[in-house]
């Protein structure tokens, strides 16, 4: 191969590199204090809200007061809320509004447009998971990145353990990250202190 097509060939892959490299955006939120819910406990909803809590007032209360809010306050129980009881999505967005977390709800996924404009915005969101039957799921959204050549990707805090994934926005859409037969049904977003 002469000299000229070489260089030529060598000017062209570096333009594509650097063109790809300059496309390329990731954001991330963290979160600051990602938060592990307790074994064998239903408060993923509770450790989503004390990571919002904590990422926009510095602190937050532990989750036992958090559950016990919804609990006792919202639903009128007496005693400690057990580690068995989950929460709706409207209880889970009183629970941040209690706590001067102002915020919107979605009954549904959020688009990918729409996931890139919250994180843009430095808004945390809540997504909920619920299969055919049974007890849905919650999951924090923290980040987005559009990096070649994975495409579409989505960050988010998965409170069982506590740490934080990277997945393609599609798998997190539909729920697979869950568990099959799962599907990311409703939304809590617009998150921010009041």
């Amino acid at each position: 191969m002469p000299k000229l097509c070489k260089i030529l060939l060598l000017c062209t892959i570096l333009c594509f590199m650097f063109n790809t490299v300059a496309f390329a955006t990731t954001v991330d939120l963290g979160p600051d204090y990602p938060v592990k819910q307790p074994d064998n406990s239903y408060w993923c909803w509770a450790a989503c809200d004390r990571s919002i809590i904590i990422q926009y007032k510095g602190t937050a209360p532990y989750l036992p007061t958090l559950a016990n809010y919804v609990w006792q306050t919202l639903r009128g129980e007496t005693g400690d809320a057990p580690q068995s009881m989950g929460a709706t999505v409207d209880e889970t967005r009183a629970t941040l509004i209690e706590y001067d977390i102002s915020c919107s709800r979605w009954f549904d996924d959020l688009s990918w447009a729409a996931c890139q404009s919250q994180i843009n915005n430095e808004c945390l969101c809540i997504a909920f998971f619920f299969p055919s039957s049974g007890s849905g799921h919650a999951e924090l959204l923290c980040g987005w990145s559009n990096t070649w050549p994975w495409g579409d990707r989505v960050k988010y805090m998965e409170p069982i353990d506590g740490d934080t994934y990277w997945t393609s926005y599609s798998n997190f859409a539909n729920g697979s990250i869950v568990g099959s037969g799962y599907s990311w049904g409703s939304s809590i977003f617009d998150c921010e202190e009041d």
